[in-house]
């Protein structure tokens, strides 16, 4: 009798606590986060990945009321892989991190989460970076008869009555055959970047001038006696070509250079 009396009186007593002190879960009840509690704004929903992985894609920006902290914000990424997120005081930066969409979720500590959605897309490539690549791919297939041209040429730098014959027949069958054929193809370039036409123009000038030079030298070399003063023609011809050409170079590699 003694055991059922206390258990009578356990029981009892354990009711009056669950009736006198309420649930844990009931007393943290989650409340609307309402615009009267904290308010968000951001610039913007569109975000582009950037190559600077510490660039910020945009900031969130909030206001609480009073005795709500920057401690009691935070924020998540539903995505990481499209956005990441870095809390700071009164401000949620916002990194775009790839292609796609995502939500960045706000808690503030007792009140429902709120998602600011984002979408992330590639960044769109100047037009004049795929105009350059048409152009290099142009001067990549014209290459192999301007290589054949100058490197035939630079081989007989040294002219001598013993080379002489050779060296006609190398500027007439190889140096001058190759080097017209690249000239046609510079000139045949047609691209709307005026910048790029205006340096393929350069490059037309300084080859058309080398090419003069190589004709001219082909007549020094004709006959039995190599013809000097000819010789010196040509080779003012080459040099100013080579002004130009080196000209070119140095501008190109310019203007590419601004889109690295």
């Amino acid at each position: 009798m003694k055991t059922y009396r206390f258990t009578r009186w356990l029981f009892a007593t354990i009711l009056i606590a669950v009736l006198a002190f309420p649930s844990v879960s009931a007393a943290a009840e989650v409340k609307p986060l309402t615009d009267d509690v904290c308010t968000f704004q951001v610039d913007t929903h569109d975000l582009v990945v950037s190559n600077d992985p510490y660039k910020v894609g945009t900031t969130i920006h909030y206001k609480c009321a009073d005795g709500i902290l920057s401690i009691d914000v935070n924020s998540t990424s539903d995505n990481p892989s499209v956005v990441s997120t870095e809390d700071g005081f009164g401000i949620i930066d916002v990194y775009a991190e790839g292609p796609g969409s995502a939500n960045v979720v706000i808690t503030v500590y007792g009140y429902e989460p709120i998602s600011i959605p984002f979408n992330v897309t590639e960044p769109q490539e100047d037009p004049a970076i795929g105009q350059i690549k048409d152009y290099a791919a142009i001067m990549q297939k014209l290459a192999p008869y301007e290589n054949k041209a100058i490197d035939t040429s630079n081989k007989y730098s040294y002219l001598t009555s013993k080379n002489r014959k050779e060296a006609y027949l190398a500027f007439a069958n190889t140096i001058i055959p190759n080097y017209t054929k690249f000239i046609s193809g510079l000139k045949a370039v047609k691209t709307p970047n005026k910048e790029l036409a205006r340096l393929n123009g350069i490059y037309i000038k300084g080859a058309s001038l080398q090419l003069e030079g190589m004709t001219i030298m082909k007549k020094a070399l004709y006959s039995t006696k190599i013809d000097s003063k000819l010789v010196k023609q040509a080779n003012a011809k080459l040099t100013s070509g080579r002004k130009l050409i080196s000209q070119f170079s140095t501008e190109f590699d310019s203007y590419i250079n601004k889109f690295k």
